[in-house]
């Protein structure tokens, strides 16, 4: 595991006590290990019982206390899993390493249950990539 990563998962807890988050994930260039020297840090949470305005609030003032536990070395972007589309919480979940969870059953529910529709809906999205792609290839 990288130092960030390291660090990461050592701030995780101090930085989203007294918080509705219920499990975070790092995800993207960072855990793929194709960042560079301008990537961001990629972390999703799981929240239960805010609207979308305080969960974009949540999104700023996390990526802030990640940003601060982290010395500044790396800006990150946190978004919310719960009000993402399935085709995105499916690769979220396809390459994520989990760094804090309060709830392992609910953790386990939500990556069951997105996971089996992900996977049910793959075909559908590869036809759609297919047809978009014989149609760009053909102009």
């Amino acid at each position: 595991m990288s130092d960030l990563k390291q660090k990461l998962q050592t701030a995780a807890p101090i930085v989203f006590e007294q918080t509705p988050v219920l499990f975070a994930y790092l995800y993207g260039s960072h855990v793929k290990g194709l960042s560079h020297p301008f990537s961001d840090l990629d972390v999703a949470i799981f929240v239960e019982g805010l609207d979308t305005k305080a969960c974009l609030d949540l999104e700023l003032s996390l990526a802030l206390r990640i940003d601060e536990n982290l010395d500044h070395v790396v800006q990150s972007e946190v978004r919310v899993l719960n009000h993402l589309p399935l085709v995105v919480k499916g690769r979220i979940l396809g390459e994520a390493q989990l760094i804090f969870s309060r709830a392992e059953d609910k953790r386990i529910e939500f990556e069951t249950q997105v996971r089996k529709a992900y996977f049910d809906f793959l075909p559908v999205i590869h036809q759609y990539q297919n047809t978009y792609r014989e149609k760009a290839l053909s102009v």
